[in-house]
């Protein structure tokens, strides 16, 4: 079975999985790095942090990387909602849940 990795990108930093984790296959994997990023962002919420770019890269064990799951998907948004900045309410929501009074503004 392949071992697969899961880096975390954090604070502009990359913290190495050096362990792995061995997997039936890719799609696997992504669903572990899906809940591995809503484990973190659980973190997020309790610290009162807030999410940006904070994401799950999965590699293979030769380096190769075989996908990355950003945080923001594990607040529900999709791929598009990300890459369009779409993250606003989202964002909004999770102000409310650690109880930050940022004022974001709806027209864009």
């Amino acid at each position: 079975m392949p071992r697969y990795f899961f880096h975390v990108h954090q604070d502009g930093l990359i913290y190495r999985d050096e362990i792995g984790q061995e997997l039936i296959n890719v799609d696997r994997a992504r669903e572990q790095a899906e809940l591995r990023a809503k484990d973190l962002l659980a973190s997020f919420i309790r610290d009162r942090r807030w999410v940006e770019n904070e994401a799950i890269e999965v590699t293979t064990a030769k380096g190769k990387t075989v996908t990355t799951v950003p945080l923001k998907i594990a607040m529900g948004l999709t791929l598009d909602d990300v890459d369009a900045g779409g993250a606003r309410d989202s964002e909004i929501a999770i102000a409310s849940a650690v109880g930050r009074k940022k004022k974001i503004s709806k027209s864009g």
